[in-house]
């Protein structure tokens, strides 16, 4: 049969950037690096943020996360790519424990 499309967020529930409600069927999901302090993945031309995560959901729980990297290393090499991380954006690792 023909897909259908999932129900439209009643106008009075927009927010700036939404409109389309996305339904995860593993339900709620946790970000692994909540509450470790992680300040950045990408570091570049003077812009710096989080774009990237590990989400669990379920009965997956982070038990350790690759620390992220100090801004004062970074600041001498100009940013991300550097001679150290050779790519825009920093690794991350989580060691995941089933609960």
């Amino acid at each position: 049969g023909a897909a259908t499309a999932p129900d439209a967020v009643p106008e009075a529930e927009w927010q700036p950037g939404s409109g389309v409600r996305l339904i995860n069927p593993l339900g709620s999901m946790a970000d692994a690096y909540a509450g470790t302090g992680l300040a950045f993945t990408n570091y570049v031309h003077g812009f710096n943020a989080i774009l990237d995560y590990i989400m669990t959901s379920g009965g997956l729980k982070a038990t350790r996360t690759l620390p992220g990297v100090d801004e004062e290393a970074l600041k001498p090499e100009g940013g991300l790519p550097c001679a150290c991380h050779p790519s825009d954006h920093l690794s991350i690792a989580a060691d995941l424990e089933l609960v």
